[in-house]
């Protein structure tokens, strides 16, 4: 009813705003953690890796509410641009609701830095870092600018004492030229100045900078901004794969499909998906990767998971299935991890890493590109020897030990098989009492899951369902609307 009686643009602003009031599900599964979720990066926890992209509240209108209730691990705002602006013209939203996606045109509408700045510095006063989510600012340029490093520079003037990381908008196809950034010669000459700028803070905690890419990069684009982001006198922290795509997959049954702007939502999420991959293998690993585009379920997250992100970011869901898709994702993502032996607690797995890049080459054998090793229970275990006997094993290493245990290998697909050889192999190399503790901790999650109350799932599974909560939300705002209406004029 909501996508065919309401403008999308008007949509998203009242869902900004019922998030501003707080009007976000307070039962059911998003705001529930999962131990198999849990992740360290840039030296802090993560409850969850499942982020809010920007784009959802572009000035920062609901930042407490995000952090604390919504269920997320990281959220983000903007695009913020300097001088305020309109953006372009309306309609500027548009649903294909046969194919799940949105196209955009918005063109960095903005309240400006100052207004911003000051809804960020009254939710960051009352932060409370170990209950709310890793926060992020999204800059981007205004449409007159000519020189634009000058905008991202008044950005981090303004935001980076407050805020966790900081984003280079650099991708957006609704702003003119702000694509060609992503060459070389620009992107080295931009991150440079950001970096002086930031290093003249001399912030006590410094705010990590991420750069947000298209997925519309040709092979040499990537293969150049891989060598800029990997070179550490640029200042990069993190990569956010991908912004909106400008391509029209043949597809697309919309009739919005030839609308002009960023084409997101699931007719993106195997371009970005792709994109992930190729950036992993470019840069080799060693700078985290945000996965972005098209993610509305556990396995969507799990593909960019495996594809090399490190977390990974929503925003087009909303549109369809509302806020109780953040729980949907956690859960299904957990009952993956756990079907891939990553249960928590539940076996050695749960122990499973490897060791840095650092290490792992220098170890090199005759005749073999990098070697591989893994510690379990405190000892370190060599897997080179498996990986060279048994196709798709780097792939298996990589979902048991983390992403840093692939290092150069050839792109590979899943096989469940081979995750079952792996986990003998590697129980097979374990002393004999770690065997057995390994046996004895098994059971008791299958035992735990068994003792769930099914009546209580499918209740809560009720409750939270996009159906309900889309149908409950501007229910519940318009009484509220209605409600104030009349006790202001009668």
């Amino acid at each position: 009813m909501v996508h065919k009686f309401v403008d999308g643009e008007d949509s998203h602003r009242w869902a900004v705003r019922a998030a501003s009031w707080g009007l976000l599900p307070r039962f059911g599964w998003n705001k529930k953690e999962y131990p198999e979720l849990k992740c360290e990066l840039f030296g802090r926890e993560f409850k969850n890796p499942i982020g809010l992209a920007a784009g959802f509240d572009k000035d920062g209108q609901a930042i407490t509410q995000l952090a604390k209730n919504s269920g997320f691990g990281l959220i983000e705002i903007g695009s913020v641009t300097p001088i305020p602006q309109p953006g372009n013209n309306r309609p500027r939203v548009f649903r294909l609701l046969e194919d799940e996606g949105v196209i955009n045109r918005y063109g960095f509408n903005s309240d400006g830095v100052g207004r911003v700045h000051q809804r960020v510095r009254s939710a960051r006063d009352a932060w409370v870092p170990e209950q709310y989510a890793y926060f992020g600012v999204n800059l981007g340029k205004n449409k007159l600018t000519e020189d634009a490093k000058l905008d991202y520079e008044i950005g981090v003037n303004y935001f980076a004492p407050h805020c966790d990381y900081l984003v280079l908008n650099v991708s957006s196809p609704n702003t003119p030229g702000l694509r060609s950034m992503q060459k070389k010669s620009d992107l080295e000459k931009l991150l440079a100045y950001v970096k002086e700028s930031l290093d003249m803070h001399k912030l006590e905690k410094r705010p990590q900078v991420f750069l947000k890419i298209a997925p519309d990069l040709i092979e040499s684009e990537m293969k150049d901004i891989a060598q800029v982001v990997t070179n550490k006198k640029f200042g990069v922290d993190g990569i956010i794969v991908s912004n909106t795509t400008i391509a029209r997959p043949d597809y697309l049954k919309s009739e919005n499909k030839a609308e002009t702007g960023g084409l997101s939502g699931a007719p993106v999420r195997e371009i970005s998906t792709e994109c992930v991959r190729k950036m992993y293998k470019l840069t080799n690993g060693q700078i985290p990767i945000i996965g972005c585009g098209g993610v509305f379920s556990g396995e969507d997250a799990y593909e960019k998971i495996r594809a090399g992100a490190s977390l990974v970011q929503l925003y087009s869901a909303f549109v369809y299935e509302g806020f109780p898709v953040i729980g949907k994702i956690k859960r299904e993502l957990s009952e993956l991890l756990k079907r891939d032996g990553f249960a928590h607690g539940s076996s050695e797995m749960s122990e499973l890493r490897v060791i840095s890049l650092e290490e792992v080459s220098k170890h090199n054998y005759e005749g073999v590109d990098k070697s591989c090793w893994i510690v379990i229970s405190g000892k370190v275990y060599d897997v080179t020897k498996f990986l060279n006997e048994h196709p798709g094993g780097e792939e298996v290493i990589t979902q048991l030990a983390g992403k840093d245990a692939t290092v150069g290998f050839l792109d590979v697909g899943h096989s469940k098989d081979a995750i079952e050889m792996t986990k003998e192999y590697l129980i097979g190399q374990l002393p004999e009492s770690e065997v057995s503790k390994t046996e004895k901790t098994a059971p008791k999650v299958a035992q735990s899951k068994g003792n769930q109350s099914s009546a209580l799932k499918d209740f809560t599974d009720i409750m939270t369902s996009p159906t309900w909560t889309n149908f409950l939300i501007p229910t519940a705002m318009g009484l509220i609307i209605y409600t104030a209406y009349k006790f202001i004029f009668n």
